[in-house]
């Protein structure tokens, strides 16, 4: 607790300009929770993560999608986090993700294919997942929406909040770390010939240079990092900085003899994201545990006014 403290002071003294919690893939179930076994389980885990968040400072949370596990979610799942929301005393920006692509996500949580919300100087651009698979979710509207905020704010610090990742660019499926591809499928440049709006939607996002791009998906949790130096987070010069967000409930491990993924597993991960005048810090947390993961942390230097 006197680290912690310490640490709030240290923050305060660095003109810290808010601070925000960072979590996806929730999938709360009203008949069981991701690990298949314990229908109470990933309520547990959701309800604890936003606690923490709030007990630790966080002016709002950002969510990067997947709310409910049905494919789509049903309405008792979505009633079940619209419950715990109500004992969140913070805001709570949520967005879909290719699990909750049914009418129950758009009439109860939110109807809208994008929105924006301004903090400080920063833009946050939410943009929900409206199908499945290889398309993105996306369509040419929601492109042209996010051009223009883009096109508009090319000196200010965005953050763009979406589900997928980008296929073999960027963190989340592991680009970088000797062999990549380790999700299955079902994201951003699994077919763009087929699908050309969702390469015009992954070019726009790496092609921003002033863009934090936050994303789930995968699940992969932060010590993928140890084998995928790129897994959490990826920058190259020019381009969008790329945060994957591992699962707020069931995370997973890159499995070590083969391209893939490992069956769901006990846990919950997430962020608690300090943004400052001149960088972005992203603290990596174990929920279950309410335990910060020092050795995953990271640290975003894109100043508030972006060149």
């Amino acid at each position: 607790m006197i680290l912690l403290l310490f640490d709030d002071i240290i923050s305060t003294l660095e003109n810290l300009l808010y601070s925000f919690g960072l979590i996806s893939d929730i999938h709360v179930d009203n008949c069981t929770d991701g690990d298949f076994t314990d229908p109470t389980m990933s309520m547990k885990d959701y309800r604890n993560a936003l606690r923490f968040l709030e007990d630790e400072g966080a002016n709002f949370i950002a969510y990067c999608g997947d709310m409910a596990k049905g494919d789509p979610g049903k309405s008792q799942d979505y009633g079940m986090v619209l419950e715990c929301l109500e004992s969140s005393h913070i805001p709570n920006y949520i967005i879909s993700g290719n699990h909750d692509c049914g009418s129950y996500f758009r009439s109860m949580m939110s109807p809208d294919k994008y929105y924006t919300v301004e903090q400080n100087n920063d833009i946050f651009i939410f943009v929900n997942v409206r199908d499945r698979g290889v398309t993105g979710g996306v369509d040419r509207e929601t492109i042209d929406a996010v051009k223009d905020i883009i096109n508009n704010n090319p000196n200010k610090r965005l953050f763009l909040m979406y589900h997928y990742f980008i296929r073999n660019h960027g963190a989340g499926d592991g680009f970088g770390g000797g062999t990549g591809g380790y999700y299955g499928g079902d994201t951003l440049g699994d077919n763009y010939e087929a699908y050309p709006l969702s390469k015009e939607w992954a070019d726009l996002i790496i092609g921003t240079p002033n863009l934090i791009f936050c994303h789930g998906h995968s699940h992969m949790r932060f010590s993928a990092q140890d084998t995928l130096p790129n897994n959490n987070l990826y920058h190259a010069d020019g381009e969008c900085y790329s945060v994957h967000v591992p699962s707020c409930c069931v995370p997973r491990t890159p499995k070590s003899s083969s391209v893939g993924l490992t069956n769901f597993e006990e846990g919950s991960e997430g962020y608690l994201v300090k943004v400052f005048p001149d960088r972005v810090e992203l603290k990596a947390i174990e929920f279950t545990t309410n335990y910060y993961l020092t050795d995953y942390n990271q640290v975003i230097n894109l100043p508030e006014s972006a060149n």
